[in-house]
Order: C-alpha cells, then sequence, then structure tokens
C-alpha cells in the first residue's frame, strides 16, 4: 500500500514532523505493517501557500501514485484543494490540532478528520468559565493565536450561556524579554469587577503570559479559562514561582492517562523513537490505527468512499481512549480532560466520549457569525 504524507514545518515547533512520523512509524512498527505501507512524503512548509500545497498532492497523487493521502493541512487550505482530493476518490485523512472551525460541516464522501480538537475543547471551555460565579470576562490572545477560530468559539459559547465580555487584549509583542501585558494589567487594576480571563495562547507565549500576570499584585484573584496549549507543560513551568491564579480548561491528551493502550503508546515511543510522546506523536500514531483498519478491512486501498463507511462503524483504541468517526461529519471525536491548574500541579478528570456528544453536537450547530478571516497555514506551524 502506497501512503502519500504531506508534513508539516514550523519555527515555533520544529520538532512537529519528526514527532508525528516516531508515532507513526512506532506504531506501524508494532503491528508489524512497515512492510506493508510504503510512505512517500512531501513538505507542506508552514502550509499556507495554496499553489504551492496543491503541487505536492498532485505530485503525491499522480508522480507516486498514493493510494492514501495523509495531509496535514489546517481548513482554510483544504477549502481550495477539495475539488482535486474528490476527483482522485482516495482515502484523504486530515490532520492537524484542530484549532479551525470549517467553513462547512458537509461531509465529502472520501474524506475524514483527524485532529486535537482545540476549538472543540475551547467551546467547552467557554461553557466552563460561565458556568462558575460571575457573568463578566476579558479576552486575552496573541495576534497569532487570534488568526484561528478556537478563540471565537471559546468566547462564543461563554456568551451564548449568558457571559459579557467586557474588554478584548491582543498581544503583538515578539516572544522575548520584552513581551509584556501592561494594557491588560491598566484594564484589570481599574475594573475590580471583572475577574475571569478567557486566554488563548500557544504554549511557548503562555509561558511569558503566565510569567507577566504572576507579577501583578491581584494576580490571586483571578480565575483563567484556557485553551489547550496553555496547560501544556512547557506553558507553566515558568521562572517566576507557583501561580498565583487558577487557570482550567481542557485537554485532548495527557501522558499519564492510566489506560493500556495509553501505556502501550507511550513505552512504544518512548522505545522505539527514544523520545517521549507528545500531541504530535499521538497524532501520528492514530493515524497509524486507521491505516491497520484500511489494511484489516480488505477494501481495495483505493476506494476512498468504501473506506470511510467501514472506518464509521470502526472505533479506535486510541491512547485518548476510544475515538469514533462522528457520522455527521466524518471528523474522529474523543474522550477529553478537564484539567484544573493550581501552582505548578496540574489536576486532571477524564471526561467519557459520551460525555461530550450532546456538547459535540451544540458546538457543529453553532458556527462563527459574521466575516471570517485568518491564517491559512496550519496552527503551530509559525
Amino acid at each position: 500500500m502506497n501512503i502519500g504524507l504531506l508534513y508539516p514545518g514550523s519555527a515555533m515547533h520544529p520538532s512537529i514532523s519528526m514527532e508525528f512520523m516516531d508515532g507513526l512509524k512506532s506504531c506501524l512498527k508494532l503491528n508489524r505493517l512497515q512492510d506493508t505501507i510504503k510512505i512517500t512524503a512531501e513538505t507542506a512548509g508552514y502550509g499556507g501557500v495554496e499553489k504551492e500545497v496543491k503541487e505536492k498532492v498532485e505530485k503525491l497523487l499522480v508522480v507516486h501514485e498514493a493510494d492514501i493521502l495523509i495531509l496535514y493541512l489546517d481548513q482554510k487550505i483544504l477549502t481550495f484543494l477539495k475539488p482535486v482530493l474528490e476527483a482522485s476518490g482516495k482515502l484523504i485523512i486530515v490532520v492537524n490540532p484542530g484549532a479551525d472551525y470549517p467553513q462547512s460541516w458537509q461531509t465529502q464522501g472520501n474524506i475524514i478528520h483527524l485532529n486535537l480538537n482545540h476549538a472543540f475543547l475551547c467551546w467547552l471551555t467557554g461553557e466552563l468559565a460561565v458556568s462558575e460565579p460571575g457573568a463578566n470576562a476579558a479576552v486575552a490572545t496573541s495576534f497569532y493565536d487570534c488568526g484561528y477560530l478556537h478563540g471565537a468559539m471559546m468566547v462564543n459559547n461563554f456568551t451564548i450561556h449568558g457571559g459579557n465580555i467586557m474588554f478584548n487584549y491582543v498581544n503583538n509583542q515578539a516572544y522575548n524579554n520584552s513581551f509584556h501585558i501592561d494594557e491588560l494589567l491598566a484594564y484589570l487594576a481599574g475594573d475590580k469587577l471583572t475577574s475571569k480571563l478567557l486566554c488563548i495562547y500557544d504554549d511557548i507565549p503562555a509561558a511569558l503570559f503566565y510569567s507577566s500576570l504572576n507579577n501583578y499584585a491581584d494576580a490571586d484573584r483571578l480565575q483563567l479559562y484556557v485553551s489547550p496549549m496553555m496547560l501544556e507543560e512547557k506553558a507553566f513551568q515558568i521562572k517566576s514561582g507557583e501561580l498565583q491564579f487558577s487557570a482550567e480548561g481542557f485537554m485532548p491528551w495527557q501522558s499519564n492517562i492510566n489506560t493500556t493502550s495509553n501505556k502501550l503508546f507511550c513505552d512504544t515511543v518512548l522505545d522505539q523513537s527514544g523520545k517521549a510522546p507528545s500531541i504530535f506523536s499521538l497524532l501520528g500514531w492514530e493515524v497509524a490505527l486507521v491505516l491497520q483498519k484500511v489494511i484489516e478491512s480488505e477494501i481495495n486501498s483505493r476506494n476512498g468512499n468504501g473506506i470511510v463507511q467501514y472506518l464509521l462503524n470502526s472505533d479506535l483504541a486510541s491512547p485518548r481512549g476510544e475515538i469514533k468517526l462522528d457520522k455527521q461529519t466524518q471528523h474522529y471525536i474523543a474522550p477529553v480532560i478537564k484539567a484544573q491548574l493550581k501552582g505548578h500541579y496540574l489536576q486532571k478528570n477524564n471526561v467519557a466520549i459520551e460525555s461530550i456528544e450532546t456538547s459535540w453536537s451544540n458546538f457543529v450547530s453553532n458556527p462563527p457569525q459574521g466575516v471570517v478571516s485568518g491564517w491559512t497555514n496550519t496552527y503551530l506551524c509559525y
């Protein structure tokens, strides 16, 4: 079976593609599929230049005659590619962090989506924020992070449930010692009734944000509701001591989930690659699980529509827990982790997939309103 892979590049997260491949190859080797599956790879770079990405996709399909395509791309660029992908008839597996909201949930027979569901997790966080005392909040994000719709989904669900946004702060500082949040701190000093912050940052600026906020005199009165990357360990291991505020949100995965499938994933990736598993190796591992299902189906590997119909009835034993392909959207949905950060300690509770299905339906039914614009490159590829 020939697999065409379009892998990402990133200056801020330079190991994305390597970690993704670690997960993919480790799972294939574990299941003795490394000789059954041949992978031909092309780089998508940051994934935001339509013409370049299309040329790479066509090369994988026409020159390399890929039976299945794995595309590490975001939603906006995918819209441009859909005519070519549909015409191919091949199974297309779209992989990304899930920070954007699709322009349309209308399914395409041969395309499935496997991601970290960041926008959905932010949606859940918006509802969590308004469920706790206090209806007013300020929004804090970066110029980069607000170019994706995960922040809009957090705010959307917060306001749907009666919350009020009192202040918007968009940081455009460099990620170095010049980073500051003076405008936000000035607002908070003048509005003592607003104690909630809806925060959307990648883990690198998140560490700078946490450190700056920790030095605020009234930090202990603040409640933060944060995007998934702000709950990554790199974000909250800061030099200014234990965090003086609380931070809550939802995560797609943690390495210490106490399940057989997660232990197998963590141990295998560490053994095969010599590196600790990550959210990116998780995605690679899950893609390998999909490929294993394709082989088990004995369906012609070039019959994308037929394979999708099979996958709709075949759950995957992911390190996240059992994940399944949603029939309405052809996106994989998975259990999530509700997390609360206090000091340097992350408290976690697993939330079963059955408990979030209604929230997923509400998420799908509430797209962003008005004109939508943003970055075309894949989230975290910058």
